[in-house]
């Protein structure tokens, strides 16, 4: 008897450790699910697009994603601090910055960022939108960077905003989504 209770005692000890291991990646892509299906969705019409090469990761797009300060708006803060920007859409369609602040806003269109997010230029401020990387099709990959590079003024990406955090739903190329737009022009087909 004392040997079925061991036997039984070490499957238990070996389902817990399987459901422990899927239970950080199940609650992440459950919580990036909902925030593609329920998040405020906004244009960004700041969107640089490179075809990086990484040996580990292969072909990807990665991507610059930025929303102009408005003239007058400013924030003083640290690399290191945190800050809070409000996003609502222009009669154009995209996103632009209604609020920035040091401190926690409240509101569904409210995202927080690092310090290091906000940019200061010569032309322009900006907020840079924490998405790196925008991953396809490898084969897919070096004709969006050149789609970016023709259709430059085109570009824009589409990202989901909620509880503070965003994620990207997928770039486009003059509404077309940028898979289907490189597929098209080079005649890959869907």
């Amino acid at each position: 008897m004392q040997i079925t209770l061991k036997k039984y005692g070490v499957w238990a000890l070996l389902l817990a450790a399987v459901i422990m291991q899927l239970y950080g990646p199940v609650k992440t892509i459950a919580y990036k699910n909902d925030l593609l299906k329920t998040g405020t969705e906004y244009n960004v019409r700041r969107t640089e697009v490179v075809d990086p090469i990484n040996p580990f990761k292969g072909r990807y797009v990665a991507i610059n994603l930025g929303v102009d300060v408005p003239a007058g708006m400013e924030l003083k803060i640290n690399g290191g601090d945190s800050f809070y920007m409000r996003l609502e859409t222009d009669a154009e369609g995209f996103a632009i910055i209604t609020e920035l602040s040091a401190v926690p806003i409240e509101g569904p269109d409210v995202l927080k960022l690092s310090g290091r997010a906000y940019r200061m230029g010569w032309f322009t401020d900006s907020v840079q939108i924490p998405i790196y990387e925008y991953y396809m099709q490898e084969k897919l990959a070096p004709a969006a960077e050149r789609a970016y590079l023709n259709e430059r003024d085109k570009v824009y990406a589409v990202i989901r905003v909620k509880n503070l955090d965003c994620i990207i739903e997928g770039l486009y190329v003059g509404g077309e989504r940028i898979e289907d737009y490189v597929a098209r022009e080079s005649g890959a087909g869907g």
